[in-house]
């Protein structure tokens, strides 16, 4: 069975998917549109605490309590594509099944090329923690509606300190930006601070309120997205 669910991709229009529930025959059609890894979950009626422990499996060390919490909030995973193929298959993460299904949406892993891309595109190598995060899914957010969520790579942008987007090709980026990658339906962002270095490769978020431009809460990716697990993940 066939469960018609409607999601918003974007801030800009509403786009209607079709939900397929774990263990249905017609995730078949799309086997060659998905990642091999989320075809075995689907297809296959393991236990879901299994399934969602193998998915999650490359950053368990460093995101316990995120896995936890995932683990303990879904009641199932599904598959929303479009029959219009207005965007790729989303891996849906079901937390609530009385009356309309709610939860949370998830693209497909980024690809090697896709980050060199974006990396190419910002002129700045994206954090290792980040990275490590959207090769298993890139992108995940409530809904689907892109207001409360982790943002895909072509959605991170860098953020001028003194407020607004960093439209320059700049040759260096400096410690006066922000790399954000976590947008709050407060209108606030969770960012990489540039300015606050972690090793060679990862630097320390901080959330930005675009309105007083005031930073606050600077602490780990990973330490983020426990909080952001318990706060949001429901």
């Amino acid at each position: 069975m066939m469960k018609q669910l409607r999601i918003t991709l974007s801030m800009s229009q509403n786009l209607t998917g079709d939900l397929i529930l774990r263990g249905n025959p017609t995730l078949n059609a799309y086997s060659k549109l998905i990642p091999e890894l989320w075809r075995q979950v689907l297809m296959n009626l393991r236990p879901l605490d299994d399934v969602l422990e193998e998915i999650w499996s490359p950053v368990i060390k460093n995101a316990r309590g995120l896995v936890f919490r995932i683990v303990n909030m879904t009641q199932d995973l599904g598959l929303v594509v479009s029959a219009e193929k207005n965007f790729a298959p989303k891996l849906f993460y079901i937390t609530n099944q009385d009356g309309e299904h709610s939860g949370w949406l998830a693209g497909s892993p980024a690809t090697s090329n896709a980050l060199q891309s974006r990396e190419e595109q910002l002129q700045f190598a994206l954090p290792g923690a980040y990275k490590g995060f959207v090769r298993i899914h890139n992108g995940m957010m409530e809904h689907g509606d892109q207001t409360t969520g982790i943002l895909p790579i072509e959605h991170a942008r860098l953020l001028s300190r003194e407020g607004g987007q960093n439209t320059q090709n700049d040759d260096e980026i400096t410690s006066k930006y922000l790399l954000a990658f976590c947008a709050y339906r407060s209108g606030n962002l969770q960012c990489f601070d540039l300015a606050s270095p972690i090793g060679a490769h990862d630097f320390m978020t901080v959330k930005w309120d675009p309105q007083t431009r005031q930073l606050s809460r600077q602490e780990t990716f990973w330490g983020f997205l426990k909080r952001f697990a318990i706060d949001f993940l429901k």
